[in-house]
């Protein structure tokens, strides 16, 4: 008798009597002894039925890596369960599939659990779908993430992983080069990070091993786990970006000028390798009149003797879930340059001299203009700056306005505006100059405006515009 109708002959029995009419007390009494000696019997047959073994096939020898799917479960599996995600488990797992989830899988999804760190309850629940997902690949993980996860060869991927202070991380490229070792992340100590170029086209899946330290220091075994896998996708090389420098050699101070093709609303910043960056630099570089220029250009003082690789780097959006440890704007490298900067041989008399804004440029404002120039044999600290409006100015009864922009600054062959410090407010107008000039100093650091050791002027006017 199966056990739903043992159940159902249990209800009927104890029921169905009280249904009849009022009976007397010894009637009733003696149909109760009667019916707990069927319940008695009933629970015998109900418990015999309970013992009887599920049968699961014996285990076959595991299919080969390269046959297995991986399953795709989207609820609880536990013994008793069946169907095809069952199925699909099993065949992932090596076992015999039945479709019934039985010990022999129970005891395979243990030994996965094993693999993979996590509590080896014999049955599938998140933790145990998230370690199949790692396992499969194909997309970031809260826990590792590549950015960016396709592009053009070479291609230079940027790997993260979170992990403690006594884990290690290490990471298997996928394209046959040897594993490399992730290194503390500078912005993040929980996490750590490498940085991996793909040379060929392909499509090459990424693994992460986690190894704890104090797993192998109190002898244990199994300390390496695997962490998870993204999958990378490496197209053939559309890339015709030139980046260029001149001069790549000479003397310091040195100022450099960088060079490459912008297009559409592509963003760029320059690493110029001796701790200094320049950017986001957005193309193309349009003037507010209309026209577009090609290329984009970027200026660099080098300060110190030294060999620099200056490196153009992209810039894109990482769209990754919330939580998950790419997001915001990252960056990929497209192209490099070295810079060798030499001692100074500079001898002589100071000189400066202004290179732009040097005339016929137009300005969109002032805050964030950049004004460029070079000298020689300048201390640091002694220039001056000042933007010349040439219009008359009835407060003083004069044609010209002086603006000051900034004082002692530094030689560095570069100042950006980021502030007027008098006046305050710049009329728009196309006869504007700037003015630059290198002072003494008196015996107590200050500038001797009486004293001017070199200067210069733009050669004609620029305008600036609202």
């Amino acid at each position: 008798m199966k056990l739903k109708h043992i159940s159902a002959a249990i209800a009927l029995t104890l029921f169905l009597p009280f249904a009849a009419s009022a009976i007397t007390i010894e009637e009733l009494q003696t149909q109760v002894a009667r019916l707990l000696a069927q319940v008695a019997s009933l629970q015998e047959q109900l418990k015999s039925l309970q013992t009887i073994p599920s049968v699961e096939p014996t285990r076959p020898t595991n299919l080969p890596p390269g046959t297995r799917v991986c399953p795709q479960i989207l609820r609880q599996l536990s013994q008793g369960t069946s169907g095809e995600d069952v199925r699909g488990l099993q065949a992932y797992l090596g076992v015999s599939q039945t479709g019934y989830f039985g010990p022999m899988t129970a005891s395979a999804v243990a030994q996965f659990q094993s693999s993979e760190g996590i509590s080896q309850v014999g049955a599938v629940g998140p933790q145990t779908r998230a370690a199949f997902a790692r396992r499969c690949g194909g997309g970031n993980t809260a826990g590792f993430s590549a950015a960016p996860t396709s592009g053009a060869a070479p291609l230079s991927v940027t790997f993260r992983a979170s992990a403690g202070d006594e884990t290690s991380v290490s990471i298997d490229f996928g394209d046959g080069s040897a594993r490399g070792q992730a290194s503390v992340d500078s912005t993040n100590a929980g996490y750590r990070t490498i940085t991996h170029t793909y040379t060929k086209q392909g499509t090459y899946t990424a693994t992460a091993y986690k190894s704890d330290g104090m797993c192998g220091l109190y002898g244990g075994t199994n300390c390496t786990k695997v962490a998870g896998s993204v999958r990378i996708t490496v197209g053939g090389s559309t890339s015709n970006t030139t980046f260029s420098a001149s001069p790549t050699s000479g003397a310091a101070p040195l100022e450099v000028k960088f060079t490459f093709p912008s297009s559409g609303a592509d963003s760029y910043s320059i690493n110029f390798g001796d701790g200094q960056t320049g950017g986001p630099l957005v193309g193309p570089s349009c003037n507010p009149d209309g026209g577009c220029l090609s290329t984009r250009s970027a200026y660099h003082t080098y300060s110190l003797a030294g060999t620099y690789t200056a490196s153009l780097e992209k810039q894109y959006v990482c769209n990754a879930t919330p939580g998950a440890s790419c997001i915001g704007l990252s960056s990929s490298e497209v192209g490099k340059v070295t810079v060798t900067v030499g001692g100074s041989t500079s001898t002589g008399a100071p000189t400066i001299s202004l290179l732009s804004p040097n005339g016929g440029e137009t300005w969109q404002g002032v805050l964030g203009q950049t004004i460029r120039w070079s000298s020689s044999n300048v201390t640091n600290g002694t220039v001056n700056i000042y933007l010349i409006g040439y219009d008359y100015n009835p407060q003083t009864e004069d044609n010209r306005t002086h603006y000051l922009l900034v004082k002692y600054a530094a030689n560095t062959g570069s100042y950006t505006i980021d502030s007027l410090v008098s006046p305050t407010q710049v009329k728009p107008g196309n006869n504007y100059r700037i003015s630059i000039g290198a002072y003494q100093q008196t015996s107590t650091g200050q500038l001797d405006y009486d004293n001017l050791v070199q200067g210069d002027l733009s050669d004609a006017p620029f305008t600036i515009k609202d």
